[in-house]
């Protein structure tokens, strides 16, 4: 098959990288039940590019302390140093980003951090990898159909699918204006986001609102845009928390019993 040729079976992303020539990392927001209580907490990804091993540490914030520990972490579990680090703009690794004509102004501590470890810094956001429509739709293809609309959104707009996408709801659609906005405080970097309603996006909506006002005539009101996915996600999310809360009672349970006996053997002796 040609380089970069897409079938009706396959679907992928053509990224090509040396061994050894650079690793990813980022942060991500996820939920855990410890002790009984469900938690959120952020998770450190470090990916080498070539290979795609990965090493993950968690951590109750994104402080610069716990920014360096999952280095020394995570570089110490992958076995060495790429010879450059790929970033996304981390509030822990980037002071300002001024107009897309200049570079990022990188914090003076991350870029301590990475002249220690001897690997160089990405001066851009530029990403690599992207779909095209081709390779897209194969996608697309392979998807079942309530997550068909949430995934074309987000390969739209480039928005983050859990963080941004599901969350959407009516209020942030301006049809009129020809917009859909988010919140400030609801992103990565804490600021608000605008995307223009193409003629994509637009189509897009108006059959997600077409379905919502059928649903709001029968009496199911609900403001999320993707009420589908949304619902899924919930009881996924739901039956997770009961299985770990389930563990967690039968682990207790037999650490009861094992005390009893223990103190039962205790008695006979």
């Amino acid at each position: 098959m040609a380089q970069g040729a897409v079938s009706a079976r396959t679907a992928y992303v053509p990224l090509s990288f040396a061994w050894g020539e650079a690793f990813q990392f980022d942060w991500s927001e996820e939920g855990l039940v410890i002790g009984g209580v469900w938690r959120k907490v952020q998770l450190a990804h470090m990916k080498l590019c070539a290979s795609r091993a990965f090493w993950l540490v968690a951590y109750p914030s994104q402080g610069h302390e716990m920014l360096f520990d999952a280095h020394t972490r995570c570089l110490t579990g992958l076995g060495g140093v790429a010879g450059r680090g790929i970033y996304d703009n981390m509030k822990t690794a980037v002071d300002r980003t001024p107009r897309k004509d200049r570079g990022r102004i990188i914090n003076a501590r991350f870029a301590a951090m990475a002249a220690h470890y001897l690997f160089l810094l990405r001066e851009d956001n530029t990403r690599v990898g992207f779909f095209e429509p081709e390779q897209f739709q194969a996608v697309m293809g392979h998807l079942p159909e309530p997550l068909q609309p949430v995934v074309e959104f987000a390969y739209i707009t480039g928005w983050r699918i859990a963080s941004e996408v599901l969350p959407l709801q009516w209020r942030h659609v301006d049809f009129a204006g020809g917009e859909v906005r988010l919140d400030a405080g609801t992103t990565k970097n804490g600021e608000g986001r605008m995307s223009p309603l193409t003629d994509d996006l637009r189509g897009l909506l108006e059959a997600r609102h077409d379905d919502h006002k059928r649903l709001k005539l029968a009496g199911q009101l609900c403001p999320f845009v993707f009420k589908r996915m949304v619902a899924i996600a919930s009881i996924s999310a739901t039956r997770r928390l009961q299985h770990a809360q389930r563990r967690t009672r039968d682990a207790r349970r037999q650490c009861r019993e094992r005390l009893f006996d223990a103190v039962c053997r205790s008695v006979q002796r």
